[in-house]
């Protein structure tokens, strides 16, 4: 009985101590803030996982990573598909659940990296193309400040065509905390069959555009693996 007293006790003290208004109160918000008002104005649209930035959301899809290097060096394999890979991109290990190949387009000044990401989604989790460009341009602005237009184009493969956006401006990063200006965004969307794979070029514009060529060159040698008996 001693003791239940003294438990009691105590929570009185505790109790009173408590201030009445101790509910934390919500960070203030610049009004200019642009990442902010993309954020109100265009949340993200979570039927698409090409752009979910909590990974605990994602499909585990473990089975498509590449995790080690490739035994040959001059190709790279996603998915059913094989390319020739540019002599100079070097293979780096995925960094996210999403990605199933990454690449570094190395610079002398290594600020100036660039760098060549594959995404491969089935068709039902890709999401719609329209509104991926639309949160897509969220994470730019012009190096004025002002918003942003994609470039859209179709380029020509072997037995398909490809859908081509470009963004370049100021980059702002998925949550808008650090800008870099003269950076340019290139996401290249090939559907073939139930997937869809997404072939991302992101880093400084003169680096991107040293690397249009290289581009061109992996996506027209896209072809299928060879059965294997």
């Amino acid at each position: 009985m001693k003791i239940s007293l003294a438990i009691l006790q105590i929570c009185f003290l505790l109790s009173c101590n408590q201030s009445p208004e101790s509910t934390p109160q919500a960070p203030r918000v610049e009004p200019n803030d642009p990442a902010t008002e993309n954020k109100q104005n265009n949340p993200p649209n979570k039927s698409s996982l090409l752009d979910i930035p909590d990974e605990n959301e994602i499909v585990d899809r473990s089975n498509k990573f590449t995790h080690t290097p490739p035994e040959d060096d001059s190709t790279i394999i996603f998915g059913t598909f094989i390319s020739k890979k540019p002599i100079s991109w070097i293979w780096t290990p995925p960094q996210t659940l999403i990605a199933t190949n990454n690449y570094t387009l190395p610079q002398k000044d290594a600020s100036k990296n660039a760098y060549f990401t594959i995404r491969q989604f089935s068709n039902r989790e890709e999401g719609n193309i329209e509104d991926n460009i639309k949160r897509w341009a969220t994470l730019f602005r012009t190096n004025d400040g002002g918003p942003i237009t994609a470039k859209i184009e179709t380029i020509e493969i072997p037995n398909t065509n490809t859908t081509k956006i470009s963004f370049k401006g100021e980059y702002m990063g998925s949550a808008g905390t650090w800008h870099s200006k003269n950076y340019s965004l290139v996401i290249v969307v090939l559907k073939e069959g139930t997937e869809t794979f997404f072939f991302k070029l992101l880093g400084p514009t003169d680096t991107i555009s040293e690397h249009d060529e290289n581009l061109t060159f992996f996506l027209t040698s896209i072809e299928a693996l060879p059965e294997v008996e």
